[in-house]
């Protein structure tokens, strides 16, 4: 059996850390408006696979759902304003936030309902992101049907920007 120090010892070779200078980490992350969308994709086929499996019960059981749909309006918000010319470095000074991104992506085109505005604001203001992602009781969270409203109309409207 492998002692912690020999496992620890072993993933640090297999993962070396993350860069610590800004153009090293710069270098790291470089992404287009296209992979980003790629990405979002992603998250929201996980968080609608996820929808399937029967939750009843627990309400934290939705928590990983909603935290890949989360996740996936944050990139698909910020492929969209990468697409229409804004840097990664300006998209991430929102960092979780999601209603600012929909702010200025109106700004630049995208047009998206008054609820699902209101929706996005709220996710901010109630902080769901985190919520779901550090908190295991369900406080004050979207309705899952909202969520995928959200989730729909975001997708349906940003991918014309992408095809």
């Amino acid at each position: 059996m492998a002692s912690t120090q020999q496992y620890k010892f072993e993933a640090l070779q297999k993962f070396p850390s993350p860069p610590r200078t800004e153009p090293a980490k710069k270098a790291s992350i470089e992404t287009d408006a296209a992979s980003l969308f790629a990405l979002a994709q992603h998250y929201l086929r996980a968080a609608q696979l996820l929808s399937i499996v029967e939750l009843k019960g627990d309400k934290m059981r939705w928590h990983p759902y909603r935290l890949n749909a989360a996740q996936a309006i944050e990139l698909c918000l910020s492929a969209y304003l990468m697409q229409k010319g804004m840097t990664y470095d300006e998209v991430r000074v929102f960092q979780h936030q999601v209603h600012p991104r929909a702010v200025f992506a109106a700004e630049k085109g995208l047009v998206l309902r008054k609820r699902t505005l209101e929706h996005l604001l709220r996710m901010d203001s109630d902080r769901e992101y985190l919520m779901v992602r550090y908190n295991p009781a369900p406080f004050a969270l979207s309705e899952l049907t909202r969520i995928k409203a959200t989730l729909d109309e975001l997708f349906d409207k940003t991918g014309t920007a992408f095809n």
